[in-house]
């Protein structure tokens, strides 16, 4: 019901100045009024349309203007009330996980992340065999990451990160303790990393299910320890969060 009434809104106030304007381009339509008996002096359609045009211009002046702030402000409420769904998905997700893995102290962090794209990329991709993995922001789903940027480049000589582990093999990989590998990362992803135990990574493929579009990954500070039952429940839930953010997030 929202929704009609905006687009009634939007439709009443492009086509009233339009409608106006047009009234003081064109006297067809006054003269088919004047030959209707509307109004009796024929010499007053040259003063109807000079006032249909100039209030038409001041219809889009003044009016459309404020209109148009009324209909952004809704779309900002709506973007808003969105994005507090979404981190009240998020959250509960998190502490269903955390229930269910009996890790109830555990802080976990959720990112995603997307192949860079551009022609350089498309180059690299092409060339070299080489991928870079940006970190991106998604209010509502993703943790603030205390750095601008973050990437993980995955080619033939090396798969950085957990994040690149499931991006190469397309698969999810979980690892409990990050201190038994280096991951191939570098001095500049240790400083914007910092201290980080755990990190489950899994990938999102497009509609073809033939291209990785995001690799959604959960991490967190502490090292967690998991036997084969709670891994197996923490890829169940890792693929139900990506199947949520491959259907909301676009």
């Amino acid at each position: 019901m929202k929704n009609l009434k905006l687009i009634l809104e939007l439709f009443l106030f492009g086509f009233i100045p339009g409608f106006l304007i047009f009234i003081g381009e064109n006297n067809s339509l006054l003269n088919w009024l004047y030959e209707h008996n509307f109004f009796s002096n024929k010499n007053e359609i040259q003063r109807y349309q000079t006032y249909s045009f100039v209030s038409g211009l001041i219809f889009s002046a003044i009016i459309l203007p404020i209109s148009h702030n009324k209909i952004k402000t809704k779309k900002n409420s709506l973007e808003k009330k969105n994005v507090e769904l979404l981190k009240e998905y998020k959250n509960k997700f998190i502490e269903n996980l955390k229930t269910n893995i009996g890790q109830h102290n555990t802080i976990f962090n959720v990112r995603i992340f997307e192949p860079s794209k551009g022609i350089i990329s498309f180059w690299n991709s092409l060339w070299y065999g080489k991928t870079c993995l940006i970190l991106k922001k998604y209010a509502g789903i993703t943790d603030e990451f205390p750095h601008k940027t973050l990437k993980f480049e995955i080619s033939k000589k090396k798969t950085q990160g957990v994040v690149g582990k499931s991006f190469k093999e397309k698969a999810i990989y979980i690892d409990t303790d990050l201190s038994n590998n280096n991951y191939d990362l570098t001095e500049a992803h240790k400083l914007k990393i910092g201290e980080i135990g755990f990190c489950a990574a899994i990938p999102i493929f497009n509609n073809s299910e033939d291209k990785i579009i995001k690799v959604l990954s959960i991490d967190s500070q502490e090292v967690v320890n998991l036997d084969e039952r709670q891994k197996r429940i923490f890829e169940k839930q890792i693929i139900l969060l990506a199947a949520f953010v491959d259907k909301y997030l676009k």
